[in-house]
């Protein structure tokens, strides 16, 4: 991780961690996922939802479009969690949540476009070395020579599990029955 991506990744890592109680309660679903989902797709603004970073009052304009309104930021994360994390991975039980599987689930949430191009995902690796360039402006339109600049869902993680708001368990996958996922599979 780089020296400014840390920096910056501590200052959002404070900032989800001081209002984690508006994370908690999205059936099963760990706060820290819909944290960093608040923070990537909506940059923590409480009138933007996390399904495209779109205000939660109007339908969306954007991919996926024509959802909506809510009433609340509260209201609209409910059916972003149920309509897509539903659809991502289903029943999977509270306990079975960790970090490498919230990174699978962030990375099918953003799109696949960089994998299938061979690219890092900068959604979740921008500030490492994993990520130098290539990105999505728009839904569908990349452009190969520019980078993004907005620190990596893997970033924030990591240096909140470094801070100590996540702890072993949180970081650790449960191997006893691991789960198959399948990111084209849906």
């Amino acid at each position: 991780i780089t020296d400014a991506a840390k920096e910056k990744a501590r200052s959002i890592a404070k900032r989800l961690v001081g209002q984690a109680d508006m994370y908690v309660g999205f059936g099963g679903v760990p706060w820290y996922l819909v944290a960093v989902l608040h923070y990537k797709e909506a940059h923590l603004d409480p009138k933007r939802q996390i399904l495209n970073g779109e205000p939660f009052s109007r339908k969306t304009r954007m991919v996926p479009v024509g959802l909506g309104p809510w009433n609340d930021w509260r209201e609209s994360t409910e059916f972003a969690v149920k309509y897509w994390l539903g659809g991502v991975l289903k029943n999977i039980p509270e306990e079975r949540w960790c970090v490498p599987l919230a990174l699978m689930v962030l990375e099918r949430w953003n799109g696949l476009g960089y994998r299938r191009r061979g690219i890092h995902t900068p959604y979740l690796w921008c500030g490492t070395p994993y990520y130098k360039s290539g990105a999505f402006f728009s839904d569908g339109r990349f452009q190969p020579k520019r980078s993004l600049r907005a620190v990596g869902a893997a970033v924030v993680l990591r240096v909140m599990y470094e801070n100590g708001d996540l702890t072993d368990n949180d970081v650790k996958p449960v191997v006893d029955r691991p789960i198959v996922y399948d990111p084209h599979g849906l």
